[in-house]
């Protein structure tokens, strides 16, 4: 019996091709996990945004893509920089437009 094993480090998850820039508009939160918490349950998208944890853009923006992660069965995300302020978001990568 062969017994095949094969690890990702952490920074392979990072590494993963994505676009360098592009427009973007809706969810968006400084957080990744506050992403994703937001994504599956609705009722709190508000309170975030509201302290500021996320935004929910109507119009969409050119931005500058700075990494693009592997969620496990869920999907890529990429940290963009938001013009409006400088601040680092991240947003689901197919948001990318």
């Amino acid at each position: 019996m062969v017994l095949v094993l094969t690890a990702c480090s952490d920074n392979s998850l990072n590494s993963l091709k994505g676009p360098k820039s592009g427009k973007v508009s809706g969810l968006m939160c400084t957080k990744l996990e506050i992403l994703t918490a937001a994504r599956e349950q609705p009722s709190v998208q508000g309170a975030l945004i509201s302290k500021g944890h996320c935004l929910n853009e109507r119009y969409a923006k050119k931005v500058k893509v700075i990494r693009t992660v592997m969620m496990p069965a869920d999907g890529k995300y990429s940290q963009i920089l938001w013009p409006k302020d400088d601040k680092k978001y991240w947003v689901r990568t197919e948001e990318i437009r």
